[in-house]
């Protein structure tokens, strides 16, 4: 597959819709009401560019507006949570244990 374009002023996921770690960190962004280009990976053949931004071949990859990458459903969405604030923060409305409750379930 081609490298797609990559908006660097956007944030993009890079994922699959039948990996729930890929859907959990996509319904942290809904929840926020944060914006992102969304990048189909095929987890039976990822191509090499995308084995470039994430050596271990892992979905979910979220690339900041900033270029920051991160790897890692959990640490995307304490990060999306954080960079949105205490007032709307997943883990102010349901707490830690709920959260982590919420993580296990869609794993």
């Amino acid at each position: 597959d081609p490298k797609p374009d990559i908006n660097p002023n956007h944030y993009t996921l890079f994922g699959n819709r039948i990996c729930p770690f890929v859907e959990r960190v996509r319904y942290t962004l809904q929840y926020h009401g944060i914006e992102f280009d969304s990048i189909h990976i095929a987890l039976d053949a990822k191509p090499d560019w995308f084995l470039e931004i994430s050596p271990t071949g892992k979905v979910p990859v979220f690339l900041t507006n900033d270029g920051k990458t991160i790897v890692e459903s959990d640490v995307i969405m304490r990060f999306v949570d954080k960079m949105k604030g205490e007032k709307t923060s997943l883990l102010s409305v349901c707490g830690e244990e709920e959260f982590q409750k919420a993580c296990e379930l869609s794993s």
